[in-house]
């Protein structure tokens, strides 16, 4: 579902701001090695939307010196920030040299027909696949996902925690095939937090992101050869416990995911009034040309629409398909 309907959304939202401004930040970094890390905060009783965040990271230097530089700022996230914000982190977040998207989702979104209609989206995906004229080198990746089908079947298949895993494969496919398609790259890694969402299921969203990227290079007529060039690398722990080795490059979604999940848009007001929130909302965010909100709604009709969300000191409105609604009559910056 996901891996159909969102690419066309973004393709419509995007367009006419977006696009360009992720466009000239691509051409903006002289290295063709690059990281997508992500953070989710979802199923939140406390928070209104579940949000996923994910930011593009030029190895424009080695990964031991990446991981240093955020560090400096922050070796917290942001859930530890119990005395607030270091303006040295406001500043990693500021700073141009990275772009970051931040996907505000309706709960009620995930597979309306239940179990059944995300069992259907699967068998699809699969019959797809073993179309592909390279199926037995792809074999898996076929393989794979014929072993989420099994376990599709099973009782105790979670169908809601599929959906939020097709979303996030969804959205780190389309990402990764916008940076394909815009520049050289010799080295993309995706790079998520260890949440259920990418290691449920035999960590199948590592698969189906790749798929989904495969595909659109595929409908955007990337040359094979760019694909493979490219790769698509996945960041993870191998099972061990404790902080991941790579955790630095997760911090800066997370500190994003963080303060967006408190943040009650439609208000425009905080959830749980704490002064770290409110110091990534407003001196971070607001008037961040880098920063992309992005609200994804589920409709009665079974339809889905997405808008970006404006973010200034003085305001907040929307903007989808051409659409403004009026800004909030109150102000992060004034409260």
């Amino acid at each position: 579902m996901y891996a159909e309907v969102l690419p066309q959304l973004f393709d419509e939202t995007f367009a006419r701001v977006t696009l360009p401004n992720l466009t000239k930040f691509f051409g903006s970094s002289s290295t063709a090695r690059w990281i997508l890390a992500s953070d989710f905060v979802n199923e939140d009783p406390k928070r209104k939307a579940d949000v996923f965040a994910m930011t593009f990271i030029p190895r424009d230097n080695t990964l031991d010196k990446l991981f240093a530089e955020i560090n400096a700022a922050s070796r917290r996230d942001i859930k530890s920030a119990t005395r607030g914000v270091s303006p040295k982190m406001l500043d990693l977040l500021r700073e141009p040299r990275r772009f970051h998207f931040v996907l505000v989702a309706d709960r009620r979104r995930n597979w309306p027909g239940g179990v059944p209609q995300a069992q259907a989206a699967i068998e699809e995906t699969l019959r797809m696949m073993c179309g592909w004229e390279d199926a037995a080198r792809q074999s898996g990746y076929i393989g794979a996902m014929r072993s989420l089908r099994v376990a599709a079947n099973a009782n105790n298949f979670k169908h809601r925690l599929f959906g939020d895993i097709a979303l996030v494969a969804a959205v780190a496919g389309y990402l990764s095939a916008l940076l394909v398609r815009a520049r050289p790259v010799t080295s993309f890694t995706w790079a998520p937090d260890r949440d259920k969402v990418t290691t449920a299921y035999g960590m199948i969203a590592s698969t189906m992101s790749h798929i989904n990227f495969s595909a659109l290079c595929y409908k955007w007529r990337i040359p094979d050869a760019a694909q493979r060039e490219a790769g698509f690398g996945f960041f993870h722990n191998s099972g061990r416990s404790g902080a991941m080795w790579f955790d630095p490059l997760i911090r800066i979604p997370d500190y994003l995911a963080g303060a967006v999940a408190a943040w009650d848009i439609d208000e425009n007001q905080l959830l749980v009034e704490q002064q770290k929130y409110r110091q990534v909302l407003r001196d971070a965010i607001a008037d961040n040309p880098n920063i992309e909100i992005l609200r994804l709604r589920a409709h009665d009709d079974g339809t889905y629409s997405l808008a970006r969300v404006i973010t200034t000191k003085h305001g907040v409105s929307e903007d989808g398909a051409g659409q403004w609604i009026s800004p909030a009559s109150s102000s992060l910056a004034d409260q």
